[in-house]
């Protein structure tokens, strides 16, 4: 089971996605696409809070992990899930661990780590004024 790291934001909504954008920049991580689910059910005539799903990943540590279960792949690009509810700005992104308990990766420990001291380091990045 894929377990959930949230984080509470120290900054608005925008400025929350414009700092995520920035650290994945500065650590030379590409951001793949950004998923704007508020502006999407707009589009549609519904309403949504503030929402954005923003995927990023580097190809060295993806490839890595899905050489040894390209089940995992379903999972990456790796994903921060940030929204706006009740005035408080959340970030959401996967325990990287439970993906090595998930899809059974034991070569991959390094990759992991990785990924674990990368997100680690963006909650830290968030919270930081």
């Amino acid at each position: 089971m894929i377990n959930l790291h949230k984080e509470k934001s120290a900054f608005s909504f925008d400025e929350t996605c414009n700092r995520v954008y920035e650290f994945f920049k500065s650590k030379n991580i590409g951001v793949f696409s950004t998923i704007d689910h508020n502006e999407n059910a707009m589009k549609v005539g519904l309403s949504l809070r503030p929402e954005k799903l923003i995927m990023f990943g580097s190809p060295i540590v993806g490839t890595h992990l899905m050489e040894e279960n390209p089940d995992v792949g379903i999972e990456l690009p790796s994903k921060i899930l940030i929204y706006q509810e009740n005035n408080v700005v959340y970030i959401v992104h996967i325990d990287f661990d439970s993906l090595k308990k998930e899809f059974n990766l034991s070569k991959s420990m390094e990759f992991v780590n990785k990924l674990n001291s990368l997100v680690a380091e963006l909650d830290t990045y968030i919270n930081k004024k």
